[in-house]
């Protein structure tokens, strides 16, 4: 989607960058096609060829393609494709943990696991006051 905005704008700004270009090209012709036809036509009144004119100027910008490589949509589709459903698989995650702690769900591992590790955790503070009223008596 990005890519193609930016193709469109610089499509725009081409267009609107052609009759610049066209007076670029006619302000560089070489000074010799610059001359009138009378200057330079032989005495016998035959006329010399028409200049050739400059070559239209393109719609596109200086180094724009206007055609888009299938390449780079392509890659483009699958990134996001990916990150949709990168997207949807944690949409869904979060709204069945939110379920679970809605509906107070808990499995029975969980709950012996929080008990063992917050006796654990009370024990560890027991043994760490044991050890500095052990420091601040000096024994």
């Amino acid at each position: 989607m990005r890519r193609r905005t930016i193709t469109a704008l610089a499509l725009t700004a081409g267009l609107a960058c052609a009759p610049a270009a066209t007076a670029q090209t006619s302000q560089t012709a070489p000074a010799s096609t610059a001359l009138p036809a009378s200057a330079t036509a032989p005495a016998t009144g035959v006329t010399p060829p028409a200049a050739s004119t400059p070559a239209p100027a393109s719609s596109t910008a200086p180094g724009v393609s206007s055609q888009t490589s299938g390449k780079g949509s392509d890659s483009d589709t699958a990134a996001l494709v990916l990150l949709a459903v990168i997207g949807a698989l944690l949409l869904a995650a979060a709204l069945a943990f939110a379920a679970a702690r809605w509906w107070a769900w808990e499995p029975h591992w969980l709950v012996r696991w929080r008990h063992a590790t917050g006796e654990a955790g009370w024990r560890t503070s027991a043994a760490w006051a044991e050890f500095r009223d052990w420091l601040r008596l000096g024994r």
